[in-house]
């Protein structure tokens, strides 16, 4: 079985424009562009492990799996998946195979779409 068999979930990616708003923040919620939406697969990292990536260390609260031909989004990039914002912590294409991406995301608590 392939793993784009358990991609079951639509991820929109979105895209801050480069306004600002009233207090000359660049990351206000509604400056935010829809650019692609893909198909995924979403994990929840257990609170037990901690992602570490060389020898930094960095938070994530989920892994999401996509193919590799998407290269719509970088780590300046949010998704939305199911009505929550996640921004994106760190993209890893697995071995270097071409195979599948695997994205550390952070969900963003209050960035929740309507």
């Amino acid at each position: 079985m392939a793993i784009s068999d358990h991609y079951n979930k639509s991820a929109i990616i979105k895209r801050h424009d480069g306004t600002t708003d009233e207090l000359g923040l660049d990351y206000a919620d509604a400056n935010w562009d829809t650019v692609d939406t893909i198909k995924c697969a979403l994990e929840t990292v257990s609170g037990s492990k901690m992602f570490i990536s060389g020898t930094d260390q960095i938070l994530a609260t989920h892994r999401l799996y996509c193919d590799t031909d998407v290269t719509t989004f970088t780590e300046i990039d949010r998704f939305e998946i199911d009505s929550a914002s996640y921004s994106i912590v760190f993209i890893e294409d697995i071995m270097e195979r071409e195979h599948h991406l695997e994205v550390m995301l952070l969900r963003l608590k209050g960035a929740d779409t309507e």
